[in-house]
């Protein structure tokens, strides 16, 4: 593919050539990197274009696109842990004949640990409406390794759980 995957290495900057494109890193350690067709970045926005980019090369944005990544609100009532686990859940309340460690479809989608929807919409009120951390925070659940086994190589699953304020 022509990729070239570097762990563990802070970029200082993106550097852009003379025709206003990304065309390589220059790394902390002052490594410089050229990219042959592309740079990608996995930062947000933010990191990407606001600090990534000098103030000059920002300015190479299109204006609507500055705006866009300027308005991007990073505050979050969000906790989220990656675990992994030897087996899968079984909802016995939901699917009482299902305890094997094969994936169906109940582990495909977002799991809420709420007693009703009503908790859902509390929780939403008392951080929207009330400005105030909910007083019974969302729990919830996905099993990405349903979907795609190969991000646990075989140890099992892996489960991202978090906290919705």
């Amino acid at each position: 593919l022509g990729v070239r995957i570097i762990l563990d290495t802070p970029v200082a900057e993106i550097t852009v050539g003379p025709n206003g494109s990304a065309n390589g890193v220059l790394l902390e350690d002052g490594t410089k990197i050229t990219a042959r067709k592309a740079v990608f970045s996995n930062a947000t926005p933010e990191i990407t274009f606001k600090k990534l980019l000098s103030e000059a090369n920002r300015k190479l944005l299109p204006e609507e696109y500055a705006k866009t990544v300027d308005a991007f609100d990073y505050t979050s009532p969000v906790t989220k842990i990656n675990v992994a686990v030897d087996r899968l859940p079984h909802f016995a309340k939901c699917f009482p004949n299902h305890a094997g460690n094969v994936p169906r479809s109940e582990h495909h989608g977002t799991v809420h640990f709420v007693e009703n929807l009503e908790q859902i919409h509390e929780s939403y009120l008392d951080c929207y409406v009330n400005k105030e951390p909910s007083r019974n925070p969302l729990i919830e659940m996905t099993i990405p390794s349903s979907l795609d086994p190969s991000i646990v190589a075989g140890a099992g699953q892996g489960y991202m759980g978090g906290t919705k304020h």
